[in-house]
């Protein structure tokens, strides 16, 4: 006989035992099982003020009784004007519009819709091509996976795939020496191949997630960019689906390189997964360009800006701004920081640590002066997240940083809510599990 699945839930991995989540707080999650969990990474970037917040939930369920659903293409609503008002203050510069959807993907998706139907607003249809980068993701539907530069993700999709160019990211651990502006340049040499009048966006993250954890450039790198995009009248898109809304101790984390882009797609943290919610916030030119155009833009999806979503959005925000997490998350993530660059030291695999506030990827390799990374099929990364998650710690696993195969990372992100006694839990118990994972290797080298 054939194996037996035994859930009628179409799971992630059909092969996986998951425990069964019964509750959480704070920064924890509970299971069926009485086990305890740190969320050590918001479960993937999302519960960025931990779970259970009294003051969201209220809002929440205040918004369900008086107005639980109203289509965008027929109202608006109180919540939702709140909240764009509201992210206009918040966001840098004249980023000052917001549309609302429900996901990363979607939220970068829509960007890539609204960059080429701006171009048609102001009289330039041929500007239609999009510039990406290597070691890059921005989502999961077709289009963002074409724009995403993760090779293992995009395989199995490639015929499927649109024609998207993509530039190398800078990789400053294995190249430190390397000019940032001739990095910036490949963007500008893209561009002429393509022809400028073809060239409409170009989208890159400016602290890379799960494809580069907690990779980020110097402050010249995104300059240059910024001005090569002015140059050719290209679109700059900066995707903070993990990074915005305070993650890495600025409102976003583009604010750290002191550029403003044409837009920002957000999501995960935004209404700290209490609801399923994204956005895309513009410039005022972009607006103005619709607004004095068609007046419309022709793009939807059921679930945009919807109360519920809306209200938990808004009251995540307000919660940030009373009580000044941003600021805490820049000082929580100094304590973070130095304490994983310590357990970096003192580890034979951990080849770099990286990151802002509380947002710091790890890098793990097998010589740390050779930087040459484990091979894919030693499973290296799954390792250490099952030796976490047996000690009661949850992280965030990535592969493929180095060729597009190879290369394991990991990204620890904990609520911002954490505390400086919790902070040190998290990290005893990270550096526990990299000792034990670090033990296996050494016994199979001996083995050898």
């Amino acid at each position: 006989m054939g194996k037996s699945y035994q859930s009628n839930v179409f799971a992630r991995s059909l092969v996986k035992q998951y425990p069964v989540a019964e509750h959480s707080e704070g920064i924890y999650i509970y299971d069926t099982d009485g086990n305890k969990y740190i969320d050590g990474c918001c479960g993937a970037l999302v519960s960025n003020l931990g779970h259970g917040n009294t003051e969201i939930i209220e809002q929440v369920s205040k918004q369900i009784k008086e107005l639980a659903f109203a289509h965008t293409s027929q109202f608006t609503s109180k919540p939702l004007e709140e909240y764009a008002a509201l992210i206009a203050e918040f966001a840098p510069g004249d980023l000052n519009y917001t549309y609302f959807v429900s996901g990363g993907s979607e939220a970068n998706e829509t960007a890539i819709k609204m960059a080429r139907q701006y171009f048609l607003e102001i009289n330039k249809p041929s500007k239609h091509k999009v510039i990406a980068r290597w070691t890059s993701y921005h989502g999961n539907t077709l289009g963002t996976l074409s724009a995403g530069g993760h090779v293992a993700r995009r395989l199995r999709h490639i015929p499927q795939l649109l024609d998207i160019s993509h530039i190398d990211s800078p990789d400053w651990y294995r190249n430190p020496d390397a000019d940032p502006i001739q990095y910036a340049q490949l963007l500008e040499q893209e561009i002429l191949r393509l022809g400028p009048d073809q060239v409409s966006a170009f989208i890159l993250e400016p602290i890379t997630g799960s494809s580069n954890a907690g990779s980020y450039s110097p402050i010249t790198y995104y300059k240059k960019v910024r001005e090569i995009c002015d140059k050719y009248d290209v679109l700059l898109i900066v995707d903070e689906v993990m990074s915005g809304f305070g993650r890495t101790g600025k409102n976003f984390a583009i604010e750290h390189f002191d550029v403003i882009p044409d837009i920002i797609t957000t999501g995960k943290g935004i209404s700290g997964g209490y609801s399923p919610l994204s956005a895309v916030i513009v410039r005022q030119h972009i607006l103005e360009a619709f607004f004095n155009g068609s007046g419309q833009f022709s793009h939807g999806h059921t679930y945009c800006g919807n109360p519920v979503s809306i209200s938990a959005g808004l009251a995540v925000l307000k919660y940030i701004n009373n009580q000044q997490m941003v600021d805490q998350v820049a000082k929580k993530g100094e304590i973070l920081k130095k304490e994983l660059e310590r357990i970096s030291s003192e580890s034979s695999i951990i080849g770099r640590t990286q990151g802002l506030g509380l947002m710091h990827g790890l890098e793990f390799v097998v010589n740390k002066e050779t930087k040459e990374p484990f091979p894919r099929e030693d499973k290296l990364v799954e390792k250490i997240t099952e030796e976490c998650f047996k000690l009661g710690l949850i992280v965030y696993p990535g592969s493929g940083n180095v060729n597009g195969i190879k290369g394991d990372t990991v990204l620890i992100a904990p609520p911002f809510i954490i505390s400086e006694e919790e902070i040190y839990l998290l990290t005893n118990k990270f550096e526990q599990a990299i000792k034990k994972v670090e033990s296996t290797i050494d016994k199979m080298v001996s083995a050898k």
